[in-house]
């Protein structure tokens, strides 16, 4: 099985060469064009348009081309055209590393005929940082929306261009059409009109590229590239690969693909025969891929890349500590651990924008760093974490700890390291940054044996026992039989039912004595357990929404009702811990959620059409499509697939293999490396087969399969 071509399809146009660079407009206008004139994202920041290319007879004329087929991969997009000359053209387009965006063509025509190409550009005079220039390659600097800091920007035809030119317009539409240059009608015998290697008047800026072909039925190629560098010169133009000019050379599409079998051949292979399940698992890793930058770019959503943000790593390092290799996890560690600030406090661009409205999320690192190193322990790495992880909670304890022993959060969608803002605002002792606090504490006393600070573990252990008698005691109300927030003021529980109230199962602060409020509530069809669970309000109270709507206007990223991927991680955990740990008769439940979830993220039944939204219609399964984020890895579904699908648990004791009863006919999991070893896992029916370093054993579903490490 290939997995680039598992996930070929006809309606997507996300590209990356995982360097943080990406082109994936959220709302793309211009795909049917040549090349890329959708704007592509950097860190926030969008540039654009790119550059597009006409295609013109020896008098100049545009002759028009139409898109007869569009297939993208993780690796191109590629396209066909029909010329109204009879020709055909293939475009390859590719981002490739170093920020470029190449057009790659090939043409063919039914009797030899000369096509000129042009790659061109537009952009707005007031982004540009100076001229616009020629040296053998376009080159001009711009500033990106959301940037004061200006791009680094080359246009060239790979090889050599037959001609050039530079003008500019008033007032023009930045539209990829021909004849809105000012290029079009000045067409002379040697192509494009001669004119200054330097310009920079005019409302918008033009600059193109020229390449003379001559076509034949063998077909003639060519490239054109765009480089976009934010900090570094722009370097000479593209070179082209060796022998680009042959049909059965090596081609740059052929580059890209390389480069992604190398990437997902660095993961664990995986077969199911749940089709939906398959398709997820190496959509995950394609996307994970698609938005790394440097080590790893932060990011809630293909389409625009954000500041780094502290929940949606944390999602990434419980998915990527399943590639063979930990390193990739380690850098996403580092990278927002050199944020903390050295009072332990954390910039607010660090918090999530999905995350429940009061969470302090950050603390959910402690269970993300313990994940890493249950897979993967390293003391160096322990040690080096610590410290960090360490100062985070002394600071949280000093100033969000209330006088009821609870955590404290502001409410609402605010900075909750401002003074100001912490003393206007009212604040809540909230479930979610209770839990995630008494994680943090518990990974703090395991980490610091480890960590050579033994002298430290009675601290944390004295602070995990404090925060654990103050959930139990007043945020668990009996009334309810559910966990609830409290107002730190008066101590009474506030709020209405809501899906983050069963966060603390996913700890020790729930026990059998709470199961029958995580049975009546969360597993009740009627309220939590809808057809695509889990709905973040339940669906039988008078202000739920579906769509998330308040007052009849629809939400941006709402917890009155849709569901949102990133809870439903939480409560997958919640539902397999309790499963394990004391009410095995859910274990069918943690399957239905896990299955139910990942089929959630597909379009109607096709099997291929899979994205990941912000947040989803709990009746129907319909997505938050209006909204930019299309491919958001704020959750952890790969961990699901391998954890519950697969069975495989590592501890610091070894590894459990525990598969959840998914009726599957087959399941196969190979390469997996856990704590040094290779581990294979094959299920057929009830039969569990587990590979550790070549030495096979065998078991039955239901029954865990434990193996010292």
């Amino acid at each position: 099985m290939d997995p680039i071509e598992l996930l070929a399809r006809e309606d997507r146009w996300q590209l990356s060469a995982g360097e943080g660079l990406i082109f994936a407009p959220p709302h793309p206008l211009w795909l049917a064009a040549p090349a890329f004139w959708d704007p592509a994202s950097h860190f926030g920041d969008e540039i654009g348009p790119l550059f597009t290319v006409a295609f013109l007879d020896d008098d100049g004329v545009e002759v028009p081309a139409h898109l007869t087929m569009r297939r993208w991969s993780p690796a191109e997009i590629a396209v066909e055209y029909r010329l109204a000359n009879g020709a055909k053209a293939a475009e390859v387009r590719t981002v490739q590393p170093g920020g470029v965006f190449a057009s790659e063509w090939r043409l063919e025509a039914p009797r030899p005929t000369r096509i000129h190409l042009v790659a061109w550009t537009a952009q707005p005079h007031g982004a540009l940082d100076g001229p616009m220039r020629y040296d053998g390659t376009v080159v001009f600097r711009r500033r990106a929306s959301g940037s004061a800091e200006p791009y680094e920007i080359a246009l060239a035809c790979v090889g050599g261009t037959t001609s050039w030119a530079l003008a500019g317009s008033e007032a023009a539409p930045l539209y990829p059409r021909w004849g809105y240059t000012p290029f079009a009608g000045q067409w002379t015998s040697d192509g494009l009109p001669p004119g200054e290697a330097q310009i920079e008047g005019g409302e918008v800026m033009y600059a193109a590229v020229h390449r003379s072909l001559f076509v034949a039925s063998e077909g003639t190629s060519t490239v054109f590239a765009m480089r976009v560098v934010a900090t570094e010169p722009v370097r000479n133009a593209p070179a082209a690969p060796a022998g680009h000019g042959s049909a059965h050379s090596a081609t740059l599409g052929g580059a890209s693909r390389r480069r992604w079998r190398d990437y997902l051949a660095r993961v664990p292979g995986f077969r199911c025969s749940d089709p939906y399940v398959e398709h997820c698992y190496w959509y995950r890793w394609s996307c994970l891929e698609m938005l790394a930058a440097g080590p790893l770019g932060v990011c809630e959503g293909a389409g625009r890349l954000h500041r780094l943000t502290s929940d949606a790593a944390a999602c990434h390092v419980r998915e990527l500590r399943w590639m063979r290799e930990p390193d990739v996890a380690r850098e996403a560690v580092r990278a927002v651990f050199s944020r903390v600030r050295d009072d332990g406090s954390i910039p607010w661009q660090l918090r999530g924008a999905h995350a429940p409205p009061a969470t302090n999320a950050f603390s959910d690192w402690g269970g993300a760093v313990l994940a890493l190193e249950a897979a993967h322990p390293d003391d160096a790495f322990v040690a080096e974490t610590y410290e960090v992880l360490a100062r985070h909670a002394r600071w949280i304890v000093k100033h969000r700890m209330s006088g009821t022993g609870l955590i404290e959060v502001l409410r609402g969608e605010v900075a909750f390291d401002d003074p100001d803002r912490w003393r206007r605002n009212s604040r809540l002792c909230a479930i979610d940054a209770a839990v995630s606090t008494y994680g943090l504490l518990i990974a703090l006393g395991r980490l610091a044996l480890r960590a050579q600070s033994p002298q430290d573990a009675p601290e944390w252990d004295q602070a995990a026992t404090g925060l654990a008698v103050a959930v139990r005691e007043h945020m668990w109300d009996a009334e309810w039989k559910l966990f609830r927030d409290v107002h730190p003021k008066t101590g009474k529980r506030v709020g209405p039912r809501s899906a983050v109230c069963f966060y603390p199962y996913r700890t020790d602060l729930a026990d059998a004595r709470h199961l029958a409020g995580l049975e009546t509530s969360l597993l009740d069809p009627d309220a939590f357990w809808t057809a695509f669970p889990v709905a973040t309000a339940p669906a039988n109270d008078v202000r739920f929404s579906r769509v998330g709507a308040r007052a009849g206007v629809r939400g941006a990223a709402p917890f009155s009702g849709p569901v949102v991927p990133l809870v439903n991680s939480h409560l997958i955990d919640a539902l397999a811990r309790v499963a394990r740990a004391y009410a095995p008769h859910l274990r069918p439940h943690v399957a239905h959620l896990v299955s139910r979830t990942i089929r959630m993220f597909f379009d109607g039944a096709d099997p291929v059409r899979i994205g990941s939204h912000e947040y989803y219609d709990p009746l129907e399964g319909r997505a938050s499509a209006h909204r930019w984020a299309s491919d958001s890895t704020h959750s952890w579904v790969i961990d699901a697939v391998v954890q519950y699908v697969a069975g495989v648990r590592p501890h610091d004791g070894g590894l459990t293999i525990d598969p959840m009863p998914f009726g599957l006919e087959l399941v196969d999991l190979s390469g997996v490396r856990v704590r040094g070893h290779t581990v294979d896992v094959r299920i057929e029916g009830d039969r569990v087969m587990a590979t550790i370093d070549g030495s096979a054993r065998a078991g039955r579903l239901g029954v865990p399969m434990e193996i010292s490490m």
